[in-house]
């Protein structure tokens, strides 16, 4: 064999064997679900400014501080989203929060309490690349997470927002949600 041959052969081999190494030491980034095992029956949900709002399970409804019923769709998507977490990947160490925004005022801080334990906490950045993926930090840990949806979206209203409607009595006594006015 000629010399050329010898060197490009080898020069595949190392390449390779490094691909192979990365591969091994770097691990596979898969998207995973992040499941609770427990349900919560508290979440609390407080915005870097200070304000936010708790919801409280009572029996099969969820209730806001002071004992309104929450819209039923919008806390079982709240509830939902504390639940499971599609996480896409780790995006970084933690050394940089600012840029992931959470050193913003839209911050979100999300506890999930079971009989008065946390068993989850997620703090929630900014919107990634598409309204659809959103930077996070999962409990206690330092990484930066990618996780799937609009979580601010989910977690980001106010007590008026998530307070159910009731539908208000027209003059006839029907309730206005399915009469026609002609």
């Amino acid at each position: 064999m000629k010399t050329r041959k010898i060197i490009l052969l080898s020069a595949i081999g190392v390449l390779a064997a490094v691909y192979a190494l990365q591969l091994i030491y770097q691990g596979k980034n898969n998207v995973r679900d992040d499941v609770l095992k427990r349900k919560a029956d508290t979440i609390q949900v407080a915005y870097k400014n200070g304000t936010g709002y708790t919801l409280r399970k009572d029996a099969d409804t969820w209730r806001l501080d002071g004992g309104r019923e929450a819209d039923s769709y919008a806390a079982g998507r709240i509830s939902d989203a504390v639940q499971t977490v599609k996480i896409l990947g780790k995006v970084s160490a933690g050394t940089d929060a600012q840029r992931f925004g959470f050193d913003d005022q839209t911050a979100l801080t999300v506890s999930a309490s079971e009989n008065g334990s946390v068993i989850r906490t997620i703090r929630i950045g900014k919107a990634a690349g598409t309204a659809m993926q959103t930077y996070i930090l999962l409990d206690d840990s330092r990484e930066v997470l990618l996780a799937s949806g609009d979580l601010n979206g989910i977690f980001g209203k106010t007590e008026e927002e998530l307070a159910a409607k009731k539908a208000e009595p027209t003059e006839s006594g029907e309730s206005g949600e399915n009469s026609v006015t002609r």
